[in-house]
């Protein structure tokens, strides 16, 4: 579901959004504090801890793209060595 800032619904669909990214963050905080728990699902959650307030960006700020696939690829310079070297 697509919904414009200016448009009918926005104002809910924000506050649904906003819920579940608190829920989300409290939940994250509980999984950390367990004290049994494999260690790449800590690294994962302490990653996710610290990019928390930058991930968040895109919620306040929902005309910033969230991935930038959109754009031309970058050209890319290909080198290669000559024979015998």
């Amino acid at each position: 579901m697509t919904v414009g800032r200016g448009s009918e619904g926005f104002g809910e669909a924000d506050q649904e959004l906003r819920k579940a990214i608190d829920e989300m963050e409290h939940s994250r905080d509980r999984e950390l504090n367990q004290k049994r728990m494999n260690a790449e699902c800590v690294s994962v959650l302490k990653s996710l801890k610290n990019h928390w307030e930058v991930l968040k960006v895109f919620i306040d700020h929902p005309h910033i793209p969230m991935d930038n696939s959109k754009r031309p690829p970058a050209k890319q310079v290909v080198v290669s060595k000559p024979k015998g070297f």
